[in-house]
Protein backbone atom coordinates (compact mmCIF):
# COMPACT_ATOMS: atom_id res chain seq x y z
CA UNK A 1 0.00 0.00 0.00
CA UNK A 2 1.37 3.36 -1.06
CA UNK A 3 0.05 6.81 -1.71
CA UNK A 4 -0.13 7.99 -5.31
CA UNK A 5 2.76 10.36 -4.64
CA UNK A 6 4.97 7.67 -3.09
CA UNK A 7 4.19 5.19 -5.87
CA UNK A 8 5.34 7.75 -8.44
CA UNK A 9 8.40 8.93 -6.48
CA UNK A 10 9.50 5.30 -6.04
CA UNK A 11 8.35 4.15 -9.50
CA UNK A 12 11.93 3.54 -10.65
CA UNK A 13 12.36 1.11 -7.72
CA UNK A 14 9.03 -0.69 -8.13
CA UNK A 15 8.36 -3.50 -10.59
CA UNK A 16 4.64 -2.90 -11.04
CA UNK A 17 1.30 -1.96 -9.56
CA UNK A 18 -0.55 -5.00 -8.30
CA UNK A 19 -4.03 -5.55 -6.87
CA UNK A 20 -5.98 -8.74 -6.26
CA UNK A 21 -8.35 -7.72 -9.04
CA UNK A 22 -6.89 -7.20 -12.54
CA UNK A 23 -9.57 -4.53 -13.04
CA UNK A 24 -8.19 -2.62 -10.05
CA UNK A 25 -4.62 -2.96 -11.31
CA UNK A 26 -5.62 -1.46 -14.68
CA UNK A 27 -7.71 1.29 -13.08
CA UNK A 28 -4.86 2.29 -10.75
CA UNK A 29 -2.46 2.40 -13.70
CA UNK A 30 -4.86 4.75 -15.52
CA UNK A 31 -4.98 7.01 -12.44
CA UNK A 32 -1.18 7.06 -12.15
CA UNK A 33 -0.93 7.84 -15.87
CA UNK A 34 -3.40 10.71 -15.50
CA UNK A 35 -1.30 12.22 -12.71
CA UNK A 36 1.87 11.77 -14.78
CA UNK A 37 0.33 13.49 -17.79
CA UNK A 38 -0.93 16.36 -15.61
CA UNK A 39 2.43 16.88 -13.89
CA UNK A 40 4.99 15.99 -16.57
CA UNK A 41 3.23 16.11 -19.94
CA UNK A 42 5.22 15.42 -22.04
CA UNK A 43 4.45 17.93 -24.75
CA UNK A 44 6.58 16.26 -27.45
CA UNK A 45 8.94 13.35 -28.06
CA UNK A 46 11.96 15.40 -26.95
CA UNK A 47 10.35 16.09 -23.57
CA UNK A 48 9.48 12.38 -23.38
CA UNK A 49 13.14 11.47 -24.09
CA UNK A 50 14.28 13.83 -21.33
CA UNK A 51 11.94 12.10 -18.88
CA UNK A 52 13.18 8.66 -20.00
CA UNK A 53 16.83 9.63 -19.55
CA UNK A 54 16.13 11.13 -16.11
CA UNK A 55 15.23 7.61 -14.98
CA UNK A 56 12.75 8.73 -12.32
CA UNK A 57 10.02 11.28 -11.70
CA UNK A 58 11.06 14.63 -10.21
CA UNK A 59 9.62 14.56 -6.66
CA UNK A 60 9.59 18.37 -6.42
CA UNK A 61 7.08 18.60 -9.28
CA UNK A 62 4.90 15.94 -7.66
CA UNK A 63 5.06 17.76 -4.32
CA UNK A 64 4.06 20.98 -6.05
CA UNK A 65 1.10 19.25 -7.72
CA UNK A 66 -0.14 17.36 -4.66
CA UNK A 67 0.55 20.36 -2.41
CA UNK A 68 -1.90 22.69 -4.17
CA UNK A 69 -5.01 23.15 -2.00
CA UNK A 70 -7.38 22.52 -4.92
CA UNK A 71 -5.55 19.29 -5.70
CA UNK A 72 -5.24 18.06 -2.10
CA UNK A 73 -8.98 18.38 -1.61
CA UNK A 74 -9.70 16.23 -4.66
CA UNK A 75 -7.73 13.28 -3.25
CA UNK A 76 -9.51 13.29 0.13
CA UNK A 77 -11.89 10.33 0.34
CA UNK A 78 -14.02 12.03 3.00
CA UNK A 79 -13.89 15.67 1.85
CA UNK A 80 -17.19 17.45 2.52
CA UNK A 81 -17.38 19.23 -0.86
CA UNK A 82 -15.21 17.14 -3.22
CA UNK A 83 -14.95 13.55 -1.99
CA UNK A 84 -12.40 11.54 -3.98
CA UNK A 85 -13.92 9.89 -7.09
CA UNK A 86 -17.46 10.48 -5.88
CA UNK A 87 -20.39 12.65 -6.91
CA UNK A 88 -21.47 14.67 -3.91
CA UNK A 89 -25.11 14.72 -5.03
CA UNK A 90 -25.05 10.92 -5.20
CA UNK A 91 -24.12 10.23 -1.56
CA UNK A 92 -25.41 7.15 0.22
CA UNK A 93 -27.37 9.18 2.79
CA UNK A 94 -29.41 10.71 -0.05
CA UNK A 95 -30.17 7.46 -1.84
CA UNK A 96 -33.42 5.63 -1.14
CA UNK A 97 -31.52 2.64 0.22
CA UNK A 98 -27.98 1.90 1.30
CA UNK A 99 -26.10 -0.37 -1.07
CA UNK A 100 -23.69 -3.12 0.01
CA UNK A 101 -19.93 -2.74 -0.47
CA UNK A 102 -20.07 -5.61 -2.97
CA UNK A 103 -21.57 -3.11 -5.44
CA UNK A 104 -18.07 -1.60 -5.64
CA UNK A 105 -16.45 -4.78 -6.96
CA UNK A 106 -17.53 -6.46 -10.19
CA UNK A 107 -15.99 -9.74 -9.13
CA UNK A 108 -18.10 -10.02 -5.95
CA UNK A 109 -21.61 -11.37 -5.82
CA UNK A 110 -24.29 -8.82 -5.08
CA UNK A 111 -28.05 -8.90 -5.13
CA UNK A 112 -29.24 -11.87 -7.15
CA UNK A 113 -25.82 -12.69 -8.68
CA UNK A 114 -24.75 -16.28 -8.22
CA UNK A 115 -22.10 -16.90 -5.60
CA UNK A 116 -19.96 -19.23 -7.69
CA UNK A 117 -16.52 -17.99 -6.63
CA UNK A 118 -17.40 -15.33 -4.06
CA UNK A 119 -19.32 -16.50 -1.02
CA UNK A 120 -20.19 -13.16 0.58
CA UNK A 121 -23.77 -12.06 0.92
CA UNK A 122 -25.14 -8.51 0.96
CA UNK A 123 -26.57 -9.02 4.42
CA UNK A 124 -23.09 -9.81 5.83
CA UNK A 125 -22.76 -6.10 6.63
CA UNK A 126 -19.04 -5.93 5.98
CA UNK A 127 -17.17 -2.68 5.77
CA UNK A 128 -14.05 -1.54 3.95
CA UNK A 129 -10.85 0.11 5.08
CA UNK A 130 -10.52 3.58 3.51
CA UNK A 131 -7.62 2.40 1.32
CA UNK A 132 -9.73 -0.46 -0.07
CA UNK A 133 -12.71 1.84 -0.55
CA UNK A 134 -10.53 4.25 -2.55
CA UNK A 135 -9.22 1.45 -4.79
CA UNK A 136 -12.74 0.17 -5.38
CA UNK A 137 -13.97 3.66 -6.26
CA UNK A 138 -11.20 4.05 -8.83
CA UNK A 139 -12.09 0.64 -10.27
CA UNK A 140 -15.85 1.08 -10.38
CA UNK A 141 -15.45 4.49 -12.05
CA UNK A 142 -13.32 2.92 -14.78
CA UNK A 143 -15.51 -0.14 -15.38
CA UNK A 144 -19.03 0.99 -14.46
CA UNK A 145 -21.84 0.12 -16.82
CA UNK A 146 -24.21 3.06 -17.19
CA UNK A 147 -27.90 2.69 -17.75
CA UNK A 148 -29.04 6.15 -18.86
CA UNK A 149 -30.60 8.57 -16.41
CA UNK A 150 -30.25 7.80 -12.73
CA UNK A 151 -33.20 8.22 -10.39
CA UNK A 152 -31.30 11.00 -8.59
CA UNK A 153 -30.56 13.02 -11.73
CA UNK A 154 -33.87 12.50 -13.55
CA UNK A 155 -34.96 15.71 -15.23
CA UNK A 156 -31.59 17.41 -14.69
CA UNK A 157 -30.12 16.28 -18.02
CA UNK A 158 -27.33 14.21 -16.45
CA UNK A 159 -26.53 10.76 -17.77
CA UNK A 160 -24.74 7.92 -16.07
CA UNK A 161 -22.69 6.58 -18.95
CA UNK A 162 -20.32 3.66 -19.12
CA UNK A 163 -16.91 3.99 -17.55
CA UNK A 164 -14.04 4.53 -20.00
CA UNK A 165 -12.84 0.92 -19.71
CA UNK A 166 -16.23 -0.81 -19.64
CA UNK A 167 -16.46 -1.71 -23.31
CA UNK A 168 -13.10 -2.45 -24.79
CA UNK A 169 -9.65 -3.80 -24.18
CA UNK A 170 -6.76 -2.16 -22.36
CA UNK A 171 -3.16 -2.74 -23.34
CA UNK A 172 -0.18 -1.83 -21.23
CA UNK A 173 3.37 -1.63 -22.55
CA UNK A 174 5.56 -2.90 -19.72
CA UNK A 175 9.06 -1.75 -18.97
CA UNK A 176 11.61 -3.02 -16.45
CA UNK A 177 10.06 -0.92 -13.67
CA UNK A 178 6.90 1.06 -12.99
CA UNK A 179 8.58 4.29 -14.12
CA UNK A 180 9.34 2.80 -17.56
CA UNK A 181 5.88 1.22 -17.81
CA UNK A 182 4.25 4.59 -17.16
CA UNK A 183 6.42 6.29 -19.77
CA UNK A 184 5.84 3.56 -22.33
CA UNK A 185 2.11 3.70 -21.75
Amino acid sequence: LMSLRDALVQAHELREVYADSPLTTAALMRLLLAVCHRVYGPKDRWAWADLWHAGCWDPARLDEYFGRPACCDRFDLFHAQHPFYQVREFRADKLPELRPVSDLAHEESSGNNITLFDHHFDQDGRGLAPSEAARRLVTVQAYAIGFGNSHKFQGKGKQLGDGPCARGVLFLAEGDCLFQTLLLS
